[in-house]
């Protein structure tokens, strides 16, 4: 099965063992993972802080990374359901 993973940024910058840990496990278990190089913060922590308007840029480019990984991969896996609100606007298709 091929997967796109998502590792958010948190992870990557405090617990990159985790990020680590879930690209092998996918890949003990046979599956082709895609990730993207480009992948970038969300922007949950800007708008968690009420920084909405803010974080909009941000989140329109991880949506539009996303968006390429998740249709070639139709499939996705994170090492953390943190950003799960923003990453499920990146299942719909690109206009």
């Amino acid at each position: 099965m091929r997967i796109g993973l998502f590792i958010p940024c948190y992870i990557d910058a405090f617990f990159p063992d985790v990020g680590i840990a879930t690209l092998e496990l996918l890949e003990r278990f046979g599956h082709e993972v895609v990730y993207p190089h480009d992948q970038t913060c969300c922007g949950q922590p800007m708008a968690n802080s009420g920084f909405n308007a803010e974080c909009a840029d941000t989140e329109a480019l991880f949506v539009r990374i996303s968006q390429v990984s998740i249709i070639s991969s139709r499939r996705r896996a994170a090492a953390s359901t943190t950003c799960a609100t923003i990453s499920t606007r990146s299942n719909r298709p690109p206009r």
